[in-house]
């Protein structure tokens, strides 16, 4: 695997290392009170490290944009305030003071990047999609958790990979993409393991908000219902929906619209009126290759031959 530098700014000078850092905030979504931030990066084929050094003045909050990808974000070092990771810029911080606070957001949710304080910050993130991690640990990936945020727990180790991670991501020594592998999949397994901090003890939703959110998945089934969306139709968080869903449901909300897609699929060809490649695209696949994978994942046997042991 060969890694990639990726230069943040057009036509800024480009060292042979991890990258220079360069005022530019146009790498940022979305910023409120963001006085200055910088940034480098080192890619491989399904992961991304970011170097991040920014200033705000007393409550900033700021967005980047990685689509599609899950991400461990954390403050290295800070000067002035304290920085942590909020579902919204203006929720009240309230999962306690951790020491080193490490989030870990899923691919759908969006986040910010806040100070009550202020002051200037280093900040380390790593990005990775689905595919990655799974190649990565093979059978060892517990799809649940990746669709769990964790914001702001204490985990000393994975704060002492990023910060490794980061610093070797500043060589370009033949063994420095082996370590940075190393490295990744270290912190990969850390975050299976699952965080040091304690859980947050919450009821599940009630049964308006419950309905609410059901309706809503069941009416969308061509496509991905963001957390954040549902999170705000039952006027709750995006943390404590989550808690909240599993608690009511039993599952994370994406294998609960999976489940209902396979069920709606299942209708489809029960009915018999539909081609494979219809009923895929009718309940939100990519195609029928997709939707034949995922149905023998999640079922046991291919659509065609669920239908002919339905029938026999």
């Amino acid at each position: 695997m060969h890694p990639t530098i990726a230069a943040p700014v057009r036509g800024a000078t480009q060292p042979a290392d991890f990258g220079s850092l360069e005022q530019d905030l146009s790498l940022v979504g979305v910023a409120m009170g963001l006085d200055h931030y910088s940034a480098r990066e080192r890619r491989w084929d399904r992961f991304i490290v970011r170097d991040a050094r920014l200033r705000g003045v007393r409550g900033f909050a700021f967005q980047t944009s990685y689509p599609n990808k899950m991400r461990i974000a954390l403050p290295l070092d800070s000067m002035g305030g304290r920085g942590v990771c909020r579902a919204h810029p203006k929720h009240v911080h309230t999962d306690g003071h951790a020491r080193r606070p490490v989030s870990f957001l899923p691919a759908e949710m969006d986040i910010w990047g806040c100070s009550n304080e202020g002051g200037d910050f280093h900040t380390a993130m790593l990005a990775f999609d689905r595919e990655g991690i799974e190649h990565k640990l093979r059978d060892n990936v517990d799809l649940q958790k990746l669709e769990e945020p964790r914001l702001n727990c204490t985990h000393e180790r994975i704060y002492y990979l990023m910060r490794c991670l980061v610093e070797e991501c500043g060589r370009v020594d033949g063994l420095s993409s082996l370590y940075c592998e190393s490295l990744i999949v270290m912190i990969l397994v850390e975050l299976m393991r699952g965080s040091s901090a304690k859980p947050i003890k919450r009821g599940g939703l009630t049964p308006t908000q419950l309905s609410r959110v059901l309706d809503c998945m069941e009416a969308n089934l061509q496509r991905r219902v963001g957390l954040s969306e549902l999170a705000a139709l039952a006027g709750v968080s995006v943390s404590h929906f989550c808690h909240a869903f599993k608690q009511s449901t039993g599952v994370a909300p994406h294998q609960w619209q999976l489940d209902a897609k396979i069920r709606r699929a299942q209708q489809l060809l029960s009915q018999g009126d539909k081609s494979l490649a219809e009923i895929a695209l009718d309940v939100g696949f990519v195609d029928r290759s997709h939707f034949t994978r995922t149905f023998h994942r999640n079922v046991g046997v291919a659509p065609t031959a669920w239908l002919r042991e339905r029938r026999s």
